[in-house]
């Protein structure tokens, strides 16, 4: 992992200073930033937060820098929880995620009403058919029925 300033590794010499949103700096970078007499330069080039709230971070990082604990919540990745771009960012997010959730439910809902359909349907044909198979069976009982009758009453002509 670099200083994204002068880009030089972190070592145990060139020590890593952090500020509060978990942004990183060299020692070197943040020396001359803090000596330098512009003191629009005495923020964090990436949250724009005051060098004050830095510290020292006594080993080199294992890990990759991490966002602010805000900003992993929110899902934004390189802008200040406090900058109004951010803001209007999140709520355009959480307004695309809301739509996405409305669409899926409303998919959803969609296919629960085209399964119950047919579900209907298969239930209407299943009962069609059962009453066309006891038809059936009626018109063959009773046509058994007759010939049985048939034979009794007149057994000559069979």
């Amino acid at each position: 992992m670099s200083c994204p300033v002068c880009y030089d590794d972190f070592t145990q010499e060139n020590k890593m200073v952090v500020c509060w949103n978990e942004h990183s700096l060299c020692q070197g970078c943040y020396s001359t930033m803090m000596t330098s007499a512009r003191s629009q330069n005495k923020k964090c080039a990436e949250c724009r937060v005051e060098m004050f709230d830095w510290r020292v971070q006594e080993t080199a990082p294992t890990r990759r820098r991490q966002r602010c604990g805000v900003c992993r919540q929110e899902g934004h990745n390189r802008l200040s929880c406090r900058d109004p771009r951010a803001v209007a960012l999140r709520i355009q997010q959480h307004q695309e995620r809301e739509n996405q959730y409305q669409e899926r439910e409303n998919q959803r809902q969609a296919r629960l009403r085209e399964q119950e359909a047919e579900r209907l349907r298969l239930d209407r044909v299943r009962r069609q058919r059962e009453r066309a198979e006891h038809r059936t069976q009626s018109i063959q009982r009773f046509l058994e029925s007759t010939r049985e009758y048939i034979r009794e009453e007149f057994p000559d002509s069979v």
